[in-house]
């Protein structure tokens, strides 16, 4: 391309006014709704609508035109175009109908601090229809990252869905980030509450806020409380101590909305829950086959009962530490799911009773059972 090496501000802007001539135009709309033009092309002239179409954002434009044409438009993609997220987010579409063309964008690095992949940041302003069209196009990643602690914590703050105009954790940026293969637990931002600073993570912003549904998906994702924090936590839960925090907190110079004391206990109530499930999982994926047949050759060769395998590997996992770091142990009592081997309450084996491995089959919702029952099947 003639402006190869312009800022994307400049290309786009190019791309926008060429776009709008009667000749261009027409071609792209035919483009956006059939893979075959009415007309031949030169390579030259393919490719410089191709490169027009993903400039403007045009996903299905480029799509086809890509489809059809092998040629493709060389183009320099700088990161430092970019100045910060709500900066980058104004090209998603750009970025998407380049990746809908083809292009991967390795190597490519939003200059934050740190510096971060484009691949990883572009996915966190992800509307769910945006998966649908992308993640068969999006290069696939082979690692979590980052892999140790980076200030980036304010990307993941929004005001939507506030009437009081406050920051709160983006229930929808915190999934953006794990599908796009985000290790949470290692984003921080900074804190300012009851007289000084704090360097907190996701997961103690969301029970700070309040947020159930997003403390949760963090416990999930095997976040924790950092340290740091569990005064702030400790002073939140009873309701003479909220109004400390309620003259702060300050996020990055922008106010922070506070839960009440019930929200922010049933907010880390959510996180301790999704925390005991992903230890079972984990426990379970680790040793459940290997315990059901460890039990079987020693004790009982015709059948363990599955509930006992379920048990033990709920008394042998390792506690989360948000337990004991916040006394929640009454509030997750009752925790694991029950499981009943046999409809007509017999402890039997599995391999004696053949209604216990359907029964099981039906709560097959939980994904230990799923695991566990179908690679034993």
């Amino acid at each position: 391309m003639k402006d190869w090496d312009a800022t994307l501000d400049a290309a786009a802007n190019a791309a926008q006014q060429a776009a709008k001539t009667p000749l261009v135009r027409g071609i792209l709309d035919i483009s956006s709704h059939t893979k075959m033009l009415p007309c031949a092309m030169s390579d030259a002239a393919a490719t410089r609508l191709l490169d027009i179409a993903m400039l403007c954002g045009n996903l299905e434009a480029a799509t086809n035109l890509a489809k059809t044409y092998q040629a493709r438009p060389l183009r320099r993609w700088r990161g430092d175009d970019w100045r910060d997220f709500v900066d980058l987010a104004r090209w998603r579409f750009t970025f998407s109908a380049a990746l809908c063309a083809g292009a991967d964008f390795e190597g490519v690095h939003v200059k934050l601090v740190p510096d971060v992949p484009l691949l990883r940041i572009l996915p966190l302003g992800f509307e769910p229809e945006d998966w649908q069209q992308l993640e068969q196009v999006l290069p696939s990643q082979k690692n979590q990252w980052p892999s140790c602690d980076v200030t980036l914590g304010d990307m993941f703050l929004t005001r939507e869905y506030r009437e009081d105009g406050l920051w709160s954790v983006s229930a929808q940026i915190v999934q953006n980030a794990l599908r796009a293969g985000w290790d949470l637990k290692y984003i921080w931002m900074e804190f300012e509450a009851a007289g000084r600073s704090y360097d907190a993570g996701l997961l103690d912003a969301a029970v700070l806020c309040g947020q159930q549904e997003c403390a949760g998906a963090l416990g999930s994702a095997g976040v924790e409380l950092r340290e740091d924090c569990l005064d702030l936590h400790r002073l939140a839960f009873p309701r003479d101590g909220l109004e400390t925090l309620r003259g702060g907190p300050y996020w990055v110079s922008a106010r922070v909305s506070c839960g009440s004391a019930s929200e922010c206990k049933s907010a880390a109530s959510a996180a301790a829950h999704a925390s005991l499930t992903r230890s079972f999982q984990r426990e379970g994926t680790e040793k459940g086959i290997a315990l059901y047949q460890t039990l079987a050759k020693k004790f009982h060769p015709r059948g363990v009962p599955l509930a006992l395998v379920h048990d033990i590997l709920g008394f042998s996992m390792e506690a989360p530490k948000i337990l004991d770091q916040l006394d929640l142990w009454d509030e997750v009592s009752g925790w694991m799911p029950s499981l009943e081997v046999a409809t007509d309450g017999d402890d039997k084996g599995v391999d004696e009773q053949p209604g216990a491995l359907s029964l099981c089959q039906g709560m097959s919702g939980h994904p230990f059972l799923r695991f566990f029952i179908e690679t034993w099947h």
